[in-house]
């Protein structure tokens, strides 16, 4: 192969072809899509879940779908849970970017939500923003993608209780 069909593995110490690093981002863009839909279905389910299951999960969506941004994007990453160090790491001319800075809440339920010891259990309303930051930057991702010819998976329609006109980047705070 020549070499500039191969290239480093964002967030490992190897390299890949171009079609691999895709096929790889795909698999964590569908997976954040799975995550992102666990979270919607359970602020769905209403009493049938805690908040924080809903805010785990909307995280680990948006985290999934940043990193299938920079993996496509061959952008090396450390392994953190820091959504706002990963929209950083974004090329300049990705829309996902312009998040960076706002994140600091979404990005403390990797974390806190998993332990009863935190500081303060998210809301009914905390689970429902989060949910809405998540499908915002999964489906800002997923048209950065498409401008850069890589047809993602659909994203997750909205089920009950979320509101999808609420669903861009510019609403989260």
């Amino acid at each position: 192969m020549a070499p500039s069909s191969i290239e480093r593995c964002a967030g490992a110490r190897y390299y890949m072809t171009s079609a691999a690093r895709e096929h790889k981002a795909r698999d964590w863009l569908r997976t954040a899509a799975k995550d992102l839909k666990a979270a919607q279905n359970m602020l769905a389910a209403g009493d049938q879940f805690e908040p924080y299951h809903v805010c785990f999960w909307a995280q680990q969506a948006a985290e999934k779908a940043f990193k299938a941004a920079l993996i496509f994007s061959a952008q090396p990453f450390d392994p953190t849970h820091d959504l706002n160090d990963l929209a950083d790491l974004l090329p300049d001319d990705w829309q996902a970017r312009r998040v960076v800075g706002r994140l600091r809440q979404l990005t403390e339920y990797a974390v806190e939500t998993r332990y009863p010891d935190a500081r303060a259990m998210p809301t009914r309303d905390d689970a429902r923003q989060a949910v809405q930051q998540a499908a915002a930057i999964f489906r800002s991702i997923s048209r950065d993608l498409q401008a850069r010819g890589f047809p993602p998976p659909k994203p997750p329609k909205p089920s009950t209780g979320v509101t999808a006109d609420k669903n861009t980047l510019d609403n989260i705070p």
